[in-house]
């Protein structure tokens, strides 16, 4: 994205780390933490932390390996040594919150999720994934 931006290809693009070149200029929007996104009645919300161990117990819903959001969310996999059961992959974000929303599936997105959507809540997962911040780029 930031070769797209020196090379007048986009005006603005938006992005999850700290900007590496320095012709462009970068303005921190939020940070966002990815948690373990459910339903509010879903059991795995009244369980204990969210560790590897009991994150391997649940049927997962996961953006298709295209998303960066994704390749976050396997890093941490490997980093943790987790072998999720990802039983769907989607390509998008309010596919993934209905299903949710509906089933016994759990996510990893962001926790600001939960407080846009009624009937969904977030829980920390135990290592965390760490925080990012989400910048306007501009050159």
């Amino acid at each position: 994205m930031e070769a797209a931006l020196r090379d007048d290809e986009l005006d603005l693009g938006l992005a999850f780390s700290d900007v590496r070149s320095e012709d462009i200029e970068w303005h921190a929007l939020h940070s966002e933490r990815l948690c373990l996104l459910a339903a509010a009645s879903n059991p795995v919300l009244r369980s204990g932390d969210i560790t590897a161990s009991r994150l391997c117990q649940e049927e997962l819903i996961l953006l298709d390996e295209s998303f960066v959001t994704r390749q976050t969310i396997d890093a941490h996999f490997r980093r943790y040594d987790i072998k999720p059961r990802i039983a769907v992959e989607a390509s998008s974000i309010s596919a993934i919150v209905g299903l949710v929303r509906t089933s016994r599936l759990v996510s990893i997105l962001p926790d600001l999720l939960a407080r846009e959507h009624k009937g969904l809540s977030a829980k920390p997962l135990a290592p965390p994934i760490p925080t990012r911040r989400v910048a306007l780029l501009q050159r």
